[in-house]
């Protein structure tokens, strides 16, 4: 197993509505009962994510379940769910709901369910068990249960992200890191601390580093965006000086990617910044693993190509594309981006 990859679970808008309709149920009727159900998975494999896309949910019937304040499931309706799985080529995903609300831990009797009773079942599907939790606030903690020929590992997810018809939450298992926001002190008068801390929390993808894409890294380099991934296989031409923000005539010949780096590192207000280059096209087989490890992706290209493999991703792994409109003032392309994923992709 690969121990610098790290793990995620998406749930498409459909899958979450019915869980958390389900899971807190009781809760909404002023009930103090927790509930469980089980779901389907699908994975998506990128440079150094792996994300479970949680597609489909299972619900128990009266006789699958027992509700006891805790809750727990018959044997009959894991065997139901497995075969599922098995059928259709997908991996298992275990759900059940907490009193409380925020990120969720584990109790004894949590993890005695996952690794003791379904782990086991769950093997057949060749997929790894997933395990989630939501709190009353729908807050979503999720782990992965990884298993090599020692041990077996629980893997708690990094993000757990749910897509909705307008915007993309992010639930993320809280940090203890202190940050310096005198920085940000500006941009957050426009949304707040909160907004900001889910801003950073994004793995923003920039394909394309031409006159658009330029803007957009330095302007969400500006805003304390922390990790960004670079695509453009372009080198700067004479003919791009005249529109290319921080490329003059010493940088011709350099890649575009190397350009724009260099000035979001100079310009960023976050306490450190990961960039990722690829000088590759979209279509490259590592450009486009790279990309599947983004959580948003902001299409700066006029390539009609580009553009069909950033909309495959959108779909198949349940990442959302911002796609920027060439005719916008070029200086208004970074807050537009920026005032869209405030507004619009963050809770």
């Amino acid at each position: 197993m690969n121990q610098d990859i790290w793990h995620e679970v998406v749930l498409t808008s459909e899958a979450n509505e019915v869980a958390c309709g389900h899971l807190l149920q009781h809760y909404r009727r002023g009930v103090n009962q927790e509930d469980l159900c089980f779901g389907l998975w699908t994975p998506s494999t990128g440079l150094e994510r792996e994300t479970a896309i949680v597609t489909a949910i299972l619900l128990p019937t009266e006789s699958e379940r027992n509700l006891h304040g805790n809750v727990s499931f018959e044997p009959c309706y894991l065997s139901r769910v497995t075969r599922t799985a098995i059928k259709t080529g997908q991996g298992l995903a275990f759900m059940h709901s907490h009193p409380v609300a925020g990120w969720q831990d584990m109790s004894i009797s949590d993890i005695e369910a996952e690794r003791n009773r379904i782990l086991d079942t769950a093997r057949s599907t060749g997929m790894p068990l997933v395990g989630m939790t939501v709190g009353t606030d729908e807050y979503w903690s999720a782990r992965v249960w990884k298993e090599t020929s020692r041990s077996i590992m629980k893997v708690w997810s990094k993000k757990v992200r749910v897509l909705e018809n307008s915007r993309l939450v992010i639930w993320e298992q809280p940090s203890l890191e202190a940050r310096d926001r005198q920085k940000q002190r500006r941009t957050m008068e426009s949304w707040g601390e909160e907004r900001q801390r889910r801003i950073e929390a994004l793995r923003v993808g920039i394909v394309g580093l031409g006159s658009v894409g330029s803007v957009v890294a330095e302007g969400l380099a500006r805003t304390g965006i922390r990790e960004m991934v670079l695509i453009d296989p372009d080198v700067v031409e004479p003919h791009n000086l005249d529109r290319l923000l921080n490329a003059y005539r010493k940088d011709i010949g350099r890649p575009k990617i190397n350009v724009a780096e260099k000035a979001a590192r100079k310009a960023s207000t976050a306490d450190k910044i990961r960039i990722i280059r690829h000088r590759r096209p979209i279509q490259n087989r590592l450009a486009y693993a790279a990309a599947r490890d983004c959580d948003i992706l902001v299409s700066c290209v006029d390539s009609p190509l580009a553009r069909d493999v950033m909309n495959r991703i959108a779909y198949k792994d349940a990442i959302p594309v911002i796609v920027m409109i060439f005719s916008c003032a070029v200086s208004k392309v970074a807050f537009e981006v920026v005032t869209y994923m405030s507004l619009v992709y963050t809770m």
